[in-house]
C-alpha cells in the first residue's frame, strides 16, 4: 500500500474502481449453495426490481471485511471509489440506509441501474466505459469476462472467501 500511495504522491493519476454490492461488498449470509445456480441468480436478478425484496434481501447481508478494506485502501490512495448495483434507482434509499448501517463509508458515488429492462452485464460494462472505470471486483464471473472482453479489467471474487 505504501508504494502505491508514493506513486500517486508523484504526480500519477488516480484511477477509478468499482465494485459490485451485493455478494461482494454485502454478502446474502445465506447464499454460498444458492448463488452457483444459475437461473436463481437470474430470478433474483429479476426480483432486485421490487423495493421490498431489496430490503429483505439486504437485511440478510453481513459486510465482507476484505473487499470493504481494500476500498478504504484504495480511497485512500487517491482513487475514486465507485459501487455498481444492479438495484433499480428507485430503491436507493434502501440502500443508502444499509451502506450506513453497515458503516460502509470509503466510496464516492453509487450508481444505480437505470432502466428496467436492462441486463446487467450490459449495464455495468455501459457504465464502466462511461465512467472510465479501470478495474472493477464483482462476484459473477460471467460479468467479469465480458467486461475484461471490452479491454477493461475485472476481478472475479468469491464472497465466501473470508467465511
Amino acid at each position: 500500500m505504501i508504494e502505491k500511495s508514493k506513486s500517486n504522491m508523484r504526480g500519477e493519476s488516480s484511477r477509478v474502481v468499482s465494485f459490485d454490492l451485493h455478494d461482494t461488498i454485502l454478502v446474502f449470509k445465506f447464499g454460498r449453495k444458492l448463488s452457483e445456480i444459475k437461473l436463481l441468480r437470474a430470478i433474483l436478478y429479476f426480483l432486485s426490481n421490487f423495493r421490498l425484496f431489496i430490503f429483505v434481501y439486504t437485511a440478510f447481508c453481513e459486510r465482507s471485511e476484505q473487499i470493504i478494506e481494500l476500498m478504504r485502501q484504495l480511497k485512500a490512495e487517491g482513487n475514486k471509489v465507485i459501487i455498481l448495483t444492479a438495484v433499480y434507482k428507485k430503491s436507493a434509499k434502501i440502500i443508502y440506509h444499509f451502506l450506513r448501517k453497515n458503516n460502509i463509508t470509503s466510496y464516492d458515488q453509487v450508481i444505480f441501474r437505470k432502466k428496467l429492462s436492462q441486463k446487467q452485464g450490459d449495464y455495468k460494462i455501459e457504465e464502466i466505459i462511461k465512467n472510465n472505470i479501470s478495474l472493477h471486483y464483482d462476484d459473477d464471473k460471467t460479468a467479469c469476462s465480458q467486461i475484461n472482453a471490452q479491454g477493461r479489467a475485472c476481478v472475479a471474487v468469491n464472497p465466501w472467501y473470508n467465511k
